[in-house]
């Protein structure tokens, strides 16, 4: 292979690669290629239904896909009970208060999901 060939594949590699470090600091979530994401976090994937003051862990995590997914709204947010942090990250809404809680693992499992 030649020097001038050589130097073109690092120099694009290293624009990819520079590309991707830009994205990753301006929080731009690109979509996973299969389930790797799925698999690589070893914590269980967690929902909570939150109603007024109440919380109740739902251990259908489908059901729970479906149910969150319908909401109006899906963010990220920590969830803070008096000072306190819990493991969920994302929060599905609506105007109605009823609150779905999800860990990152089951976020990302029910992105991938088909309803």
């Amino acid at each position: 292979m030649s020097a001038r060939r050589t130097w073109t594949i690092i120099n694009v590699s290293l624009i990819f690669i520079g590309i991707m470090l830009v994205l990753n600091l301006l929080n731009v979530s690109l979509p996973t290629f299969g389930k790797a994401q799925y698999w690589i976090d070893k914590e269980e994937p967690l929902c909570v239904v939150n109603w007024k003051e109440g919380f109740n862990q739902w251990d259908d995590l489908d059901r729970c896909c479906f149910e969150s997914l319908k909401q109006l709204d899906c963010y990220k947010e920590k969830l803070f009970i008096e000072g306190q942090t819990y493991g969920f990250d994302w929060v599905c809404r609506t105007d109605g208060g009823v609150k779905y809680w999800l860990n990152n693992k089951a976020y990302n499992y029910c992105r991938t999901q088909l309803f």
